[in-house]
């Protein structure tokens, strides 16, 4: 097991994706858990202290490249719907393009790869609300989540002026996070 602290720019800047494996529980957090994510991250941007996200667990697929998450995942998913979410915020109050498709391509897609593929059944509508930023019909009660999510996380950053908003970013670039890397099931 390889144990790598990183901040959440110099994890999310790579070429690493995420798949939540088939074993693993679908999105299940609520306004309950958004708000506390978002309310310690606003409190964070008023302070000077460091933010810590804890450990991720992943198990290598690909060095470099791809890994499955084994511990992390809610954490993970609301961390890329809250980003997908201030993108628009931020775009809709007219903020440099060119910096919102930086945040897109390190959160979203790069080269090509969507940076984070949940469990099978919920793949289509993350695609759809995060990846294309398009309305999708949900089927499921993670669907439903991650589309709450969404729509929770740009009602509540819409109240944010835009130089706040920078705080809250500069909070979750600067974000630490240890991850745990193994590099098989065995392990």
């Amino acid at each position: 097991m390889d144990f790598k602290p990183s901040t959440i720019k110099g994890m999310f800047e790579t070429s690493m994706s995420f798949a939540i494996p088939i074993y693993q529980r679908a999105y299940s957090w609520t306004k309950e858990n958004w708000s506390v994510f978002l309310g310690d991250i606003i409190e964070q941007s008023a302070r000077a202290n460091v933010y810590s996200y804890g450990n991720l667990l992943l198990e290598t697929i690909e060095e470099d490249s791809k890994y499955e998450i084994i511990d992390g995942q809610q954490r993970l998913t609301t961390l890329i719907i809250f980003m997908r979410a201030m993108i628009n915020v931020l775009r809709a109050k007219g903020y440099d393009e060119e910096t919102l498709k930086d945040y897109e391509r390190d959160f979203i897609v790069r080269k090509g790869t969507i940076k984070l593929r949940p469990v099978d059944n919920d793949r289509p509508c993350f695609d759809a609300i995060i990846v294309q930023n398009i309305d999708y019909k949900v089927n499921s009660a993670s669907q439903k989540c991650m589309r709450d999510a969404k729509v929770y996380f740009e009602r509540e950053l819409t109240k944010l002026e835009v130089g706040e908003m920078e705080k809250v970013v500069d909070v979750v670039l600067k974000t630490k996070i240890n991850r745990l890397e193994l590099k098989g099931k065995k392990e």
